[in-house]
């Protein structure tokens, strides 16, 4: 077998022994290399950047993340060639669900692995290509004018592997994770390698406002706010979400909301001193007329 037919694997589990097994299992396969093995979604998401592997062989559970966390932070060129693990067989269509290309149940055979392996790198190879096929290269894009008039903002996200162009007025809220945003519509979740810097300058003019360092709010979708002291506020979003806000944005979120700014919590004294002056009047019957 030529090296170039050889794929690079990183094994990742929490427990070492689900490890050791799974390493035993691929040192039989001619079509694959161990080039590392971790124990958690962290340390899996350094070890793709420093190893740049073909595969990911994952046993679920970890401890740190959901398998659909990891999946969601993984490089692209990974993301759709991870193949999954499981001990319990009703998590194999959960598991697919989440974008894995394959899901095997234990207890694992070497036959089962080298084919589920090779399925695996075949889609991950096919979901890029038909990713670069399509002209959506960065999160946002404008599309050619039609007229004279300014031409509207279309975000791209990700959703089954499959890519959305999103209305960015529907959008709830965009929330950051590592080098990738979740746009969040609704129940619905779509996510795009991009920063929320970025598209905080990009959407700003379109009434978004950023509450937070990883967080992206869209005041449309606000259902009322709720200050909470210290300059900080309480979203509640139409959806039914409830996001909190940072007290470093309050400044830039007076500036976009016409929201009541409060000078003093304590009671104005004002009254009293009224009560006095009228005490020291003179009667009525003493006053001059005007």
């Amino acid at each position: 077998m030529r090296e170039t037919d050889v794929s690079n694997l990183l094994v990742v589990a929490s427990a070492a022994t689900a490890r050791a097994e799974l390493v035993a299992l691929c040192a039989a396969l001619t079509h694959v290399r161990v080039v590392g093995e971790v124990s958690s979604g962290a340390l899996a998401l350094e070890a793709a950047d420093v190893f740049r592997p073909d595969l990911l062989l994952l046993a679920t559970p970890l401890t740190d993340m959901t398998p659909k966390d990891l999946l969601c932070q993984l490089p692209e060129r990974c993301r759709h060639a991870v193949v999954f693990v499981t001990a319990n067989e009703r998590d194999i269509t959960r598991s697919l669900e989440t974008g894995a290309a394959e899901c095997l149940p234990r207890p694992l055979t070497t036959t089962a692995l080298a084919t589920a392996l090779v399925r695996a790198k075949a889609r991950g190879q096919t979901t890029l290509r038909q990713t670069s096929e399509v002209r959506w290269t960065s999160t946002f894009t404008q599309l050619p004018p039609a007229s004279d008039a300014a031409a509207p903002i279309v975000l791209v996200g990700e959703r089954e592997h499959r890519l959305y162009p999103l209305d960015p007025h529907r959008v709830d809220y965009i929330e950051a994770a590592h080098n990738y945003v979740t746009f969040h519509i609704g129940s619905l979740e779509y996510i795009a390698r991009d920063t929320v810097k970025r598209l905080d300058a990009i959407l700003r003019p379109l009434g978004f406002t950023r509450i937070e360092r990883s967080l992206l709010l869209n005041i449309r979708a606000i259902r009322y706010v709720q200050p909470v002291g210290h300059g900080m506020f309480v979203f509640a979003l139409a959806s039914g979400e409830r996001l909190r806000s940072s007290p470093a944005y309050r400044e830039s979120i007076l500036d976009t909301l016409p929201l009541r700014r409060r000078t003093s919590t304590r009671p104005a004294r004002r009254s009293h001193r009224v009560v006095g002056a009228i005490a020291d009047l003179p009667p009525p019957e003493n006053r001059r007329a005007d």
